[in-house]
């Protein structure tokens, strides 16, 4: 059952919230500015298969299709992550995995967010990284500063104890 339908959501569009990261239970040793916010669109889940969500950017540079036929695979020490770019857009945006494609799996366990540069860098400080989350048949795109990308699983698990608090 959706926790979208329960509480009447308007299901057509969804809700923005804006969550400072400090409203979150992060492990102690996670280093969050106090101005921190991470943006959630939340909206009904319409496949309630529950499986993994990947967006369609990351399915492609996953398996080298579309804008990813031609792709850029780097490791990122400061994210301990994968970074697929487009060769056509290297290095502005790009996905980011736990391992590389070309070692096998499944992006659905694999995939980690999307990113993009406002510099022509790569530089995380000037990223802003989208992740997506399923529970109770709620989606939720949360989008962060890239230089908490490192931190997705973390923040994924305490939003997610933050939804079942809000289902109870």
């Amino acid at each position: 059952m959706s926790m979208v339908a329960i509480n009447e959501l308007d299901t057509g569009s969804g809700v923005v919230l804006k969550i400072p990261l400090t409203d979150l239970e992060l492990n102690p040793d996670t280093t969050i500015d106090a101005e921190s916010d991470i943006v959630v669109l939340i909206s009904e889940r319409n496949d309630m298969s529950g499986k993994p969500s990947v967006l369609p950017s990351g399915l492609a540079a996953w398996y080298g299709e579309g804008l990813f036929k031609e792709r850029v695979i780097e490791f990122d020490n400061k994210a301990d992550l994968f970074r697929i770019y487009p060769a056509s857009g290297y290095p502005v945006f790009w996905e980011f995995f736990r391992t590389s494609p070309l070692s096998g799996g499944k992006a659905e366990s694999e995939w980690v967010a999307g990113c993009w540069s406002s510099g022509s860098s790569g530089a995380l400080h000037n990223a802003s990284c989208d992740l997506l989350i399923t529970y109770m048949g709620v989606l939720a795109r949360v989008s962060l500063s890239g230089k908490y990308v490192k931190n997705a699983d973390e923040i994924k698990l305490s939003f997610v104890g933050m939804l079942a608090g809000w289902s109870r």
